[in-house]
């Protein structure tokens, strides 16, 4: 573990919003001059619209929604659950600390980000078909984001608080359709591979991703490489780079997490039984040894 990771004792437990474990849902890097970034698990795709402010994108949004929903599956005396509100620290190097940022960090982009990051929205739609056969398509369209208010006290803006007792702190206020999903089956994580992982946003995806398919898992389970990069790249991204991006993110995810048994392979990715990553040691330089691999029918939401 590098010098700038934030410390946490290896049993402490953080949360993923499931959705945000089955599905990479911002982009890794500024997209640019696009309407929308789209991924798909299955018959599920999730589009993601930018804000007013530009994009949220990388590990800033990805590590504070864990955190938060962390917060709220703590009982934490930061979240007005009737309210949707999750309060933010007001020291911005305790912030970072509790949410995995490493030290040095800019208190500009963080607040940059959760700018974006409040005003961005979401389509989920399905496609499917209905028992007499026809093909159907439905959707929503998501806030993330209802209300909020962003200061940190070091920062270089000075505007008053909206409370009424005229309170600066930050807060974050969700949308009421967004929290009901923000607060359905979160995915159990490791806090120290999260923390360990946070620096890179595509290793924190396949991590979230890995948690939740690997919990439970009976036999081993088998995902093209195509269904892979329709879950967690863009489509412009031509295929052998995805692999490579794909497969030196996940060698950070298996050192950090060397019980997990994946192996990838010339059609995709297999999946094996193991113990969960809330057992996991300290990490070891160790890469899992090759296992035959078996292919079995891929259910994205079992």
């Amino acid at each position: 573990m590098s010098n700038d990771t934030p410390a946490v004792n290896k049993k402490d437990i953080s949360y993923s919003p499931s959705l945000m474990s089955q599905i990479a849902m911002f982009p890794l890097k500024n997209p640019g001059d696009v309407r929308f970034v789209e991924r798909t698990n299955g018959c599920v795709s999730v589009a993601v619209m930018q804000s007013m402010w530009g994009w949220t994108y990388g590990k800033i949004p990805r590590l504070f929604l864990i955190y938060t929903r962390s917060l709220v599956q703590t009982g934490s005396d930061k979240v007005d659950m009737e309210h949707h509100i999750v309060k933010i620290d007001k020291s911005f190097h305790l912030f970072c600390e509790q949410v995995g940022l490493a030290a040095g960090t800019s208190v500009k982009d963080v607040e940059q980000s959760l700018l974006c990051l409040s005003g961005t929205t979401f389509t989920i739609s399905l496609i499917g078909k209905s028992p007499n056969g026809r093909h159907f398509i439905e959707g929503r369209n998501l806030r993330l984001v209802s209300q909020f208010h962003l200061r940190f006290n070091n920062s270089k803006f000075d505007y008053p608080g909206f409370k009424d007792d005229g309170d600066p702190s930050s807060y974050i206020q969700f949308s009421e359709e967004m929290w009901s999903m923000f607060t359905d089956n979160p995915v159990p994580l490791n806090k120290r591979i999260t923390f360990e992982l946070g620096k890179s946003a595509r290793a924190l995806d396949i991590y979230q991703w890995l948690a939740y398919r690997a919990y439970g898992l009976k036999k081993p389970l088998f995902v093209p490489w195509q269904s892979l990069k329709a879950q967690f790249d863009i489509s412009d991204t031509p295929m052998y780079s995805f692999k490579q991006k794909f497969s030196r993110a996940l060698n950070k995810v298996c050192k950090a997490w060397p019980e997990i048994k994946v192996i990838c392979g010339k059609n995709g990715l297999t999946l094996y039984p193991c113990k969960s990553s809330l057992d996991s040691e300290e990490p070891v330089q160790k890469t899992p040894q090759p296992v035959k691999p078996r292919q079995v029918e891929l259910n994205p939401f079992a």
